[in-house]
Formats: C-alpha cells, structure tokens, sequence
C-alpha cells in the first residue's frame, strides 16, 4: 500500500487515483495525525509525503513515522522548489517538484519501490 499524505484534496486525490489507475493499492490521509494513524496501522510500503502540510511540516511527520519504524520509503512532494534541496541533502530522498505528470509519478514510484526491495533482499542472512 502506498500513503499519500497532503492538505490538498484536490492534490491528495490525483495522487491516490494515478496511483490507482497504476494498479497501485494507495490510501490518503489530509494531515500528520491520520498519517501517523494510518502508518501504524497499514504499514505502507511507501510513503510520498508533502513537505508542508497544515499545522505541521512533512519532516515533523516523517519523524514521528521514523519512531515507528526504521526504514520508510519515501517520496517528498512539494509546491516549493525551495524545499526540494533541503530534502534531498536532509533527507537523501527523491523529490516530486508540483505540479508533476503522471509519467514522472509513475518512473520514482517505481524505481524507490525497487530499490527499496532490493534494500531488504541484502538484509536478508541466508541460513548455514
């Protein structure tokens, strides 16, 4: 499942149904608090969070989600080219500048969602 985390519901909703129309299980959440809800209780395996949501930022958000959980796939959406930067040096994550087509939407859903398989198969041990 993917999250899709934005104070835009127009934004939040073409997000969730390109996703959809990928053939991608998405779920939607307006704010940080039913992120965080819905973070701990779907497991996402990936998140694109906006970088500034109403009352609190996307980086506030991502370290509550850090709390829960180690390792997050994540991709930062944002309207501020500003903050693109920031997030990639912060962060390390790729970056969605708005407004993005579906075709720019579809290549990093894609390459973070294999590069984060990829992540967990090396953690993988084999057994002796």
């Amino acid at each position: 499942m993917i999250l899709v985390v934005d104070d835009d519901d127009d934004v939040r909703g073409t997000i969730v149904e390109a996703l959809r129309t990928l053939a991608y299980e998405t779920r939607g959440a307006a704010d940080g608090g039913q992120a965080l809800a819905l973070f701990r209780t779907r497991h996402p395996q990936l998140v694109i969070l906006d970088s500034r949501l109403a009352g609190t930022s996307g980086l506030d958000v991502l370290e509550e989600m850090k709390n829960l959980e180690r390792r997050i796939p994540l991709i930062v959406a944002t309207g501020h080219p500003e903050d693109a930067e920031l997030w990639r040096r912060s962060e390390g994550v790729p970056v969605l500048i708005k407004p993005f087509g579906l075709a720019e939407l579809a290549d990093i859903v894609e390459r973070v969602l294999a590069d984060s398989e990829s992540e967990s198969e090396s953690e993988i041990v084999p057994s002796e």
